[in-house]
C-alpha cells in the first residue's frame, strides 16, 4: 500500500502527513462539539505528556542525523559523498 501510494500514485510524504493532522483536527473537533450533544467524555488535551528523556533521544538522534549529512555535504566523508 505504501509503495503504490508513493511510487504509482506519486503521492508526497508530506501531503500525507498534513492530510493525516487535518483528520485528526476534525476528530478532535467533532468530539468536542458531540460531547455536549451526547455524554461522552471531553477530549483531555493535557493528558498528553511527552517525558524528558524520550525529547532528548529524538533530539541527540536528530542532531547526529545533521552532523552526519553536514559532514558528507561539506565533503568531509568524502565515500558517502560519491555514493
Amino acid at each position: 500500500m505504501v509503495w503504490f501510494l508513493f511510487e504509482v500514485v506519486e503521492y508526497n510524504l508530506v501531503t500525507l502527513l498534513c492530510h493525516i493532522l487535518i483528520a485528526l483536527m476534525l476528530i478532535l473537533f467533532v468530539w468536542h462539539n458531540a460531547a455536549g450533544l451526547i455524554t461522552w467524555r471531553l477530549p483531555d488535551i493535557y493528558d498528553l505528556e511527552i517525558p524528558d528523556y524520550t525529547v532528548r533521544f529524538f533530539h541527540n538522534k536528530l542532531n547526529f542525523f545533521l552532523r552526519k549529512f553536514y559532514d558528507i555535504a561539506t565533503g568531509k566523508d568524502l565515500r558517502f559523498f560519491f555514493v
